[in-house]
Parts: structure tokens; C-alpha cells; sequence
């Protein structure tokens, strides 16, 4: 195969059966399109059948250019990230999680958008259950991070132009940042100022919620590593008042939701570790963040709400949105009826 238009990089540990699905979903949608795209899955050290899973696939699909890369020990998930980069060859790069599985038809979007644009990157904004097939706009980077945010932070749900030649420095000044897939996208944005937006059913499981931890270590590594992020676009170049506007959102929409569930979920913690906690997490957010006068309006007064408020809030708001999802299949099946 000559130089690929695009290479998918699946990182996986210890998920076979996951990774099973994944593979499901991707290679009849590859099958379309031997000739110009590759697949990359790297192991990183799995001790169950995951082998046996890739070379199923392999077996399955023989026109598929199809490498199975195994490490000889666990490197972790970000040293994984820099291995698939590494193996990568194509034009463009998609980083693709294990457990996140390709809609229908969502490959062909991608190709048509890579062929007809040739962006920096392409995002994919996961609607589930949208009307319709996935459909693309063209926009400026700038035009896209300022309406996706940190949504371009998710790993899975975009496709970068795969320029290698600054990746020594990329990786070096951001060793374990969980932002790195963004930081790579900023990178492409040196070569390409235009971007591509798909949205509609992309990914099946992408952007769901899971189960985390907000603890005091989770905001110093989400809130240094976002700093990174912002400091990246403005040694860039990038407008000021895009930047602001962009750290106005991830305070509000990403650091203050995690910030409150965190909160209500230590109504049963010995109130002195609450009270400390909690006071540490100010501090971190506050030295980040402060100069924003949303921080003040919105996420200070939170800090000085009791938990026992902030959890009648959050349970309120978690009744109210599971009456909204009956609500609307109870409508759904009226309709089909």
C-alpha cells in the first residue's frame, strides 16, 4: 500500500471482548476502503485473549492492511498514545478508544470530508439518537474550538492531520497530560487553518458519562493539564478573547458539574476531611481561574453551599432528567404506534 489517507490507532489492554465490538463495527466500513486506509491496533501487554481477537479480524478481512503491534510491557495508556503515533503512516490519524464503536456509515463521512477539505482535523460531535444521516460543515479552527471547547479533548472524536515533525517536543513538555490528543490537534493547526465538523450518530458510547473520582488529585491533573491546553493556543497566537472564552466554558461546564457531583457525593465523608478536601480544591481552581469574573458569579458561591444543599440540587437534577428521558420514549413509542 502506497502512503495511506488515513490510519485508525486503537490503544487496548485487557479488553477482548470490548475490543471484539469495536472491531465489529469497524471493519465492514474498512472493507470499503482498503486502498487507502490502514488499521493499527497496539496491545499493551494484555494477558487474555486479545490476540486471539485481532487475529480473528485479520482473518475475517484479508484486504484490510491490518497491523497487530504488541508491546513487550505495559507502557500505560498515554505511552501507548505515543506508540500508536509512532505507527501511524497515513495522511491523517485517528486515535480511536476500544470501547468507543463507529456509527453506521460514519468512515465514509470521514473519507469524503478528508478527500474534499483536507482540514487540520475533523471532530466528530456525537448526537445520539439525531434525525437523519451525519452531516459535515467546513469551518475555521478557530470557529470550532470556540464552539466545541474541550469537547475537542476527546480522544476518540477526532481525526488530525498526521504531522510527526514537532512530536519530540509535543510529548516531551506534556508527559502524561490527558489532554494530549488535544495538544496534537493544535499541533496540525501550524500546517491547516481550516477544520470539519460531522455531527449526528458518530460514535455509539462515545461521550458517555462515567464513573469518576473528582478527588483533589483529578482537579490538579484536569486543571493543570487544561492550563497547557490554553497556553498552547495563546503561544499560537490564538485570539485572547477566544482563550477567555474557552476557559469560561470548561470552568463552567466541565470543572464546576464534576466539582458539585463530588461534592453532594461526600455527604456520607467525616466532615473534617470534607471541609479539607474541598478547601485544597478551591485553592487549585481559584489559582487557575480566578481572573475570570465567571468564577466569581458561578463557581465561587458554590464553594460556600453546604453539601447537604449541593446533594438536594444534584438529586433534584438527576429526578428531572430521568422523568425528561421517559417523557420522551413514552413519546417515541407513541409515535411508532
Amino acid at each position: 500500500m502506497d502512503t495511506p489517507l488515513l490510519t485508525i490507532a486503537i490503544p487496548t489492554f485487557n479488553r477482548a471482548a470490548i475490543l471484539a465490538r469495536a472491531l465489529q463495527h469497524l471493519c465492514p466500513q474498512l472493507a470499503e476502503f482498503p486502498a487507502i486506509v490502514d488499521v493499527i491496533v497496539s496491545d499493551n501487554a494484555s494477558i487474555d485473549n486479545t490476540s486471539e481477537v485481532i487475529k480473528h479480524y485479520q482473518d475475517t478481512y484479508p484486504d484490510i492492511a491490518f497491523v497487530h503491534h504488541r508491546n513487550d510491557t505495559n507502557v500505560g495508556f498515554f505511552g501507548n498514545a505515543k506508540v500508536c503515533r509512532g505507527l501511524a503512516h497515513g495522511k491523517y490519524l485517528w486515535l480511536l478508544s476500544d470501547d468507543d464503536f463507529v456509527g453506521a456509515d460514519i468512515l465514509t463521512q470521514i473519507i469524503g470530508a478528508l478527500r474534499r477539505d483536507a482540514p487540520a482535523f475533523v471532530y466528530l460531535k456525537n448526537r445520539s439518537r439525531s434525525k437523519g444521516a451525519c452531516h459535515a460543515i467546513t469551518l475555521t479552527v478557530e470557529e470550532c474550538i470556540l464552539a466545541n471547547t474541550y469537547e475537542l479533548g476527546l480522544i476518540s472524536s477526532v481525526i488530525i492531520l498526521n504531522a510527526q515533525d514537532n512530536d519530540a517536543q509535543l510529548f516531551a513538555d506534556n508527559d502524561q497530560n490527558p489532554f494530549i490528543g488535544f495538544m496534537m490537534l493544535l499541533d496540525t493547526t501550524r500546517h491547516v487553518k481550516t477544520s470539519v465538523v460531522i455531527e449526528g450518530d458518530c460514535l455509539i458510547g462515545a461521550n458517555a458519562p462515567h464513573s469518576v473520582q473528582a478527588d483533589l488529585e483529578f482537579f490538579k491533573v484536569f486543571v493543570d493539564g487544561m492550563s497547557s491546553v490554553t497556553d498552547c493556543m495563546a503561544r499560537m497566537g490564538m485570539r485572547r478573547g477566544l482563550i477567555r472564552s474557552f476557559r469560561r466554558r470548561y470552568l463552567i461546564n466541565f470543572l464546576l458539574r464534576h466539582y458539585l457531583y463530588r461534592k453532594a457525593g461526600s455527604a456520607n465523608s467525616g466532615f473534617r476531611k470534607t471541609i479539607s478536601e474541598f478547601r485544597r480544591i478551591d485553592v487549585v481552581v481559584t489559582r487557575s481561574y480566578g481572573d475570570l469574573g465567571v468564577f466569581w458569579v458561578l463557581f465561587y458561591p458554590a464553594t460556600r453551599l453546604p453539601v447537604s444543599v449541593v446533594k438536594y440540587a444534584v438529586q433534584a437534577k438527576r429526578a428531572v432528567a430521568l422523568r425528561s428521558r421517559r417523557g420522551l420514549r413514552r413519546l417515541l413509542k407513541t409515535r411508532r404506534e
